[in-house]
C-alpha cells in the first residue's frame, strides 16, 4: 500500500503542479486581455483629444475668417487683365475709406480745437494679412497733437482687408500713402 500511496500523492501533486499552471496561465490570458483592453481605451482616448483639438482648431478658423473685416473691391480690380496698380490703387481705396469710416464727429470737433490748417502724411506699412505694422508720419502737420491724432484713428480703422494676391509682396507688408486734410464743413 505505501507503493500506492506513494503513486496517489504523486498524481495528485502532479495534478496540483498542472492546476497551477493553467491557472496560471489563465490568470496571464487575463492580464494580456485586460492590457489590451486598456491599450485601447488608451488609443480611443488619443483619438477623441486629437479630433477635439482639431474641432476647436477649425472653429477658430472660422472664426478668425469671419470676423475679419472684409471689403469688396470694385468689379474693375476683380477682372483677369487689371493691372497691378489699378488694384494698388483699389487697394489703397478701399483702405482710405476704412479709415474715413473711424471719422467720428468727436474727430472732427477735435480737429477743429486744434484749429488744424496744415495736412499731414502718412505711410502705412501693412502686413500681406491686412495687420497694420507700422505708421510712419511722411510730412507732419506742424502741431504733434493733430499728428497723434491722426496715427489713433489710422490704428482704429485697422485691421484692413488682407492684400490682393497680385499685388502682396515678398517683404510681407505694403507700403500706402495717406494724406490727412482739414476740411471746412
Amino acid at each position: 500500500m505505501s507503493n500506492a500511496n506513494a503513486d496517489l500523492q504523486e498524481k495528485i501533486q502532479s495534478s496540483v503542479r498542472r492546476a497551477t499552471g493553467i491557472h496560471a496561465l489563465r490568470a496571464l490570458g487575463k492580464l494580456v486581455k485586460q492590457s489590451k483592453d486598456e491599450e485601447l481605451a488608451n488609443a480611443v482616448a488619443v483619438r477623441r483629444i486629437f479630433f477635439s483639438v482639431l474641432a476647436l482648431f477649425l472653429m477658430f478658423v472660422l472664426w478668425a475668417f469671419l470676423t475679419t473685416p472684409r471689403v469688396a473691391l470694385p468689379e474693375i480690380a476683380q477682372t483677369e487683365g487689371a493691372s497691378n496698380r489699378m488694384i494698388l490703387e483699389t487697394y489703397a481705396s478701399s483702405i482710405r475709406k476704412l479709415i474715413d469710416g473711424k471719422l467720428t464727429p468727436e474727430f472732427k470737433r477735435k480737429l477743429t480745437e486744434l484749429n488744424a490748417t496744415q495736412s499731414l502724411a502718412l505711410t502705412l506699412n501693412v502686413n500681406n494679412d491686412g495687420q497694420l505694422d507700422e505708421v510712419i508720419i511722411q510730412t507732419p502737420s506742424g502741431n504733434p497733437l493733430l499728428d497723434d491724432l491722426a496715427i489713433r484713428l489710422v490704428k482704429s480703422a485697422a485691421p484692413f482687408p488682407p492684400i490682393p494676391f497680385p499685388i502682396r509682396t515678398p517683404e510681407k507688408f505694403l507700403k500706402v500713402g495717406l494724406s490727412i486734410s482739414p476740411q471746412k464743413d
